[in-house]
């Protein structure tokens, strides 16, 4: 698993859309039930009939609205997930530093087991980045920070770290990685990417993923 699981509404929904004979069904039967409902009601007020005008649109566009979140996600997800370097995307609240480090990712890369030693519930129930993969953990403050000031300095909203060269303990090792991050705003608000790539000299020493 690559990300967490979504609410389990959304879970219903996505499973609903991933079978278009069942969604038609679904959006058939709702417009019949808006309608057969805003038909009783109009009997105690009358104002009310002019609501049957929206029945058809309103079913539609929360299935149309979730399959459009379904695909994004999907299609990021299916590039994101079987990259060979450690790639992650978080939503912070914020951009701060400590929003940066107290945010849990959105969605990894599978790669990210071996790059980082841990089982994937254990990655995706902390930060992307964390002091205790570091060498020299005070690295990680300064690299983010610099990933901050560059986004609020840029008029666009958009800020990034190319290069940056980190030291991870990985499996009592020290292994050593560069760091590509972009911060920029999002339609929920900000959006954190990063990967991290493991130097070429270094990627013959452990074996691929299965």
């Amino acid at each position: 698993m690559a990300y967490p699981k979504p609410h389990p509404m959304v879970q219903r929904l996505e499973w609903v859309i991933s079978r278009p004979p069942l969604a038609t069904l679904v959006v058939g039967s709702s417009i019949l039930f808006l309608g057969w409902l805003i038909t009783q009601l109009a009997q105690l007020y009358p104002p009310l009939s002019m609501l049957a005008y929206l029945v058809p649109f309103i079913p539609p566009f929360f299935i149309t609205r979730t399959a459009k979140k379904v695909n994004q996600r999907k299609a990021e997800h299916d590039f994101i997930q079987d990259a060979e370097p450690y790639i992650f995307v978080a939503y912070p609240r914020e951009a701060t530093v400590e929003a940066l480090c107290g945010v849990t990712p959105a969605m990894v890369s599978n790669s990210a087991e071996r790059h980082l030693g841990l089982p994937m519930a254990e990655v995706l129930a902390h930060p992307p980045l964390r002091r205790r993969y570091l060498v020299q953990p005070e690295t990680l403050d300064a690299l983010l920070q610099q990933l901050v000031d560059t986004f609020e300095s840029d008029s666009g909203g958009r800020g990034v770290v190319c290069g940056a060269r980190l030291q991870l303990h990985v499996a009592g090792q020290m292994r050593c990685y560069m760091l590509n991050s972009v911060l920029k705003r999002h339609a929920k608000g900000l959006k954190w990417q990063g990967t991290l790539m493991a130097y070429p000299d270094q990627e013959q020493r452990y074996p691929s993923s299965p």
